[in-house]
């Protein structure tokens, strides 16, 4: 699996979850959509947007946000089925990660 270090850049996350996720998932297909800076706790971050292929043949598409505070990973993923249930439930994970508060 891919490790997070201190050496890691910010615009490195988006590699590190597809590293993770064809490694831990066993996927071939993953396909990175966007990345943007955005923040994310209150910090500078980074927002992207994905595609994969599961095991279960049904393509998902995932959206996360990640900040490195303190030498420390803070990344919040979301993904679902592309087909309907993505969208249904994006403004929900939009709406955590506006309210997600560290402590």
């Amino acid at each position: 699996m891919p490790k997070f270090t201190s050496s890691t850049l910010l615009i490195e996350i988006p590699e590190l979850l597809e590293g993770t996720y064809r490694t831990h998932k066993q996927i071939g297909a993953f396909r990175l959509l966007t990345t943007e800076p955005a923040k994310f706790l209150g910090q500078d971050g980074v927002s992207f947007t994905y595609e994969y292929v599961d095991a279960d043949l049904l393509t998902r598409r995932g959206e996360a946000r990640a900040a490195i505070i303190a030498g420390k990973l803070y990344m919040i993923t979301f993904d679902a089925p592309r087909l309907h249930y993505f969208d249904r439930s994006i403004s929900d994970f939009r709406a955590l990660v506006s309210s997600a508060r560290l402590r």
